[in-house]
């Protein structure tokens, strides 16, 4: 379940941090020489502007109904619990009914762990802004400069742990 977890919020990260160096390059003014159009906090203020409105943006359409349930990002359950539901089907069973019923169920947990990754999408804007806002003029340079994964690395070393306690 702890892997399935790391995967969830790092796949919510990744969601939002689609910016690529290049496009951070350009949001913060920078040209091809990489002579820089604005100061450095001038660039750090905008770099922060575009991942809060990246964060709402994610927030807003992982937070819709079945933004989990019917995509992609469905949360199955877990492996461990194979067994379990294996053992719900060779209970013994008039017809099918039992069979029909452990399906029923399993689906139904499905649905209620995914509504509430939904439910929680809702309440990671804050985790995020508190991560933005605190982010230092030398935190953005290093995004700015570093890999094209900088934003995403930035985010989740600043976040996991909330995030973590959120969607757990």
């Amino acid at each position: 379940m702890k892997v399935r977890n790391s995967l969830f919020i790092l796949i919510f990260v990744i969601s939002f941090s689609l910016f690529s160096c290049d496009t951070l390059f350009d949001i913060l003014g920078l040209d091809g020489s990489g002579d820089a159009l604005f100061t450095n906090t001038e660039a750090v203020e905008a770099m922060k502007s575009a991942l809060n409105i990246g964060a709402q943006s994610s927030s807003d359409a992982l937070s819709q109904k079945d933004a989990y349930y019917n995509s992609a990002l469905k949360i199955p359950l877990p492996s461990e619990v194979d067994s379990a539901i294996t053992q719900l089907r060779n209970i013994p069973k008039i017809g099918n009914l039992a069979g029909e019923l452990s399906d029923d169920l399993v689906e139904k947990v499905v649905l209620s762990i995914n509504r509430s990754a939904e439910a929680a999408a809702k309440e990671v804007v804050p985790i995020f802004s508190e991560a933005i806002t605190g982010m230092t003029v030398q935190d953005g340079i290093g995004i700015v400069t570093g890999e094209d994964d900088a934003a995403t690395v930035y985010l989740k070393d600043k976040t996991y742990s909330q995030l973590m306690g959120l969607y757990q």
